[in-house]
């Protein structure tokens, strides 16, 4: 049997799409504001997130939907992979309701079942990851983040502790943590526990000194503002996304700096284990806790009596006297002349004085300064005349008056 094919069937499924669009777009420009104004208000479009502080089963969608706009699959998938089906879905309703003409019942089952597996993993996701990996990508791609810095650090990494208990010599309690690491593997520590009195504690001594020499793993830059504390925030594991420098991070956000200057406010998260400072890098070679702070003496002696010095000069002399000192002691602090230094050369003229006889208009004036000096015109009455003065060279020059008038230049 032939299908029907004809215009007049596609003209009645569009009148059909378009009637439908109709009804639904109060629905969807409500939607609209409603989005807007929560993300004006409060940073957030998730009431659930706004309200009870945890998110719904649908977020995430809406930054999926803008990465896979900008053709970042695996982007939109971290942040809710539920997005693809829902738009197959979509397509299917499409098919099935405009195509077809038909009851969406396929399309309905269809979303049940996406409905149903986004729950599921709503509650394995709060359940195992949150908050530790909420919904948020850190990524120069996506202008969240600038200025990255990237530090690995193993220099100070220790996998195997000798810890050393009370006793001397052969007879002092040895202990052993991360044994099994052998030949180029094994970095080894030692570790003095002479104040642990139980030797039975002195594994817990190692394993505490091994957890302060892991190797370093740091992700710093400068993120965007606006979102610190709304979409992410100190002690959240987030995902760092680098692909210049082939990074795929799961960190934990260790430290937050902010600064606000003339330059604005900048957040500067770490991801990851933080550098040491100095103090406790003096602590882990000292094994005790630096101070910083600066902490009084014992006061010490009297000390003899002092008294101050006082100045006066007289030329080419300084006097000094003490204060109980009823004169000042001179010293002449003029040296012996000099030789005479040989003559300079003979100096041009820095002044100059043109006189202009005859009432001119335009004045040209050689005055050879080797300079382009400043001019100051006067009449033959002694009033001062204000022309435009145009430099020819650094000898010439040239005063445009209104009218002609006779009178004197002074150069200099």
């Amino acid at each position: 049997m032939k299908k029907n094919r004809s215009p007049i069937l596609y003209k009645k499924r569009i009148k059909h799409l378009i009637s439908d669009v109709r009804h639904c777009l109060p629905g969807m420009l409500l939607c609209a504001v409603f989005l807007s104004a929560m993300t004006a208000a409060a940073g957030k479009v998730c009431p659930t997130r706004l309200l009870l502080g945890i998110p719904c089963p649908g977020c995430g969608l809406t930054r999926a939907a803008v990465l896979l706009l900008k053709g970042d699959i695996h982007g939109s998938l971290l942040y809710n992979p539920f997005l693809l089906p829902l738009l197959a879905g979509g397509l299917l309703f499409l098919y099935e309701h405009y195509v077809l003409e038909r009851k969406a019942r396929l399309f309905s089952v269809y979303i049940a079942v996406c409905i149903f597996l986004m729950v599921v993993f709503y509650i394995i996701r709060m359940k195992y990851w949150f908050p530790d990996r909420p919904p948020m990508i850190f990524n120069v791609n996506y202008d969240n983040i600038e200025n990255r810095e990237y530090i690995r650090d193993s220099s100070e990494y220790k996998n195997c502790a000798y810890t050393g208990g009370q006793g001397d010599g052969v007879n002092r309690v040895i202990k052993i943590i991360g044994n099994e690491k052998t030949g180029l593997d094994r970095y080894e520590l030692f570790v003095d526990a002479r104040d642990v009195e139980d030797e039975a504690n002195l594994p817990d001594r190692a394993k505490v000194k091994l957890a302060e020499c892991e190797k370093i793993s740091s992700y710093t830059c400068e993120a965007d503002a606006a979102l610190y504390q709304k979409k992410w925030n100190l002690g959240d594991v987030v995902t760092t996304k680098d692909a210049e420098w082939s990074l795929l991070l799961h960190e934990r956000i260790t430290e937050v700096m902010e600064t606000l200057d003339s330059d604005g406010y900048v957040v500067e998260p770490t991801f990851g284990t933080a550098t040491k400072s100095i103090i406790e890098k003096v602590n882990a070679v000292s094994g005790d806790t630096a101070k910083n702070e600066s902490i009084p003496g014992p006061e010490g002696k009297q000390g003899p009596q002092g008294y101050s010095i006082q100045y006066r000069w007289d030329g080419t002399k300084l006097g000094v006297k003490r204060e109980d000192e009823g004169t000042y002691k001179y010293t002449n602090l003029q040296g012996p002349a000099g030789k005479d230094g040989q003559d300079g050369k003979d100096g041009l003229s820095v002044t100059y004085t043109h006189t202009q006889i005859s009432a001119q208009a335009v004045w040209q004036i050689a005055h050879n300064l080797n300079k382009y000096p400043s001019v100051t015109v006067v009449d033959s009455a002694g009033s001062v005349v204000v022309g435009d003065i145009r430099y020819i060279d650094r000898n010439n020059l040239t005063v445009t008056f209104t009218a002609g008038f006779a009178g004197k230049a002074y150069l200099n």
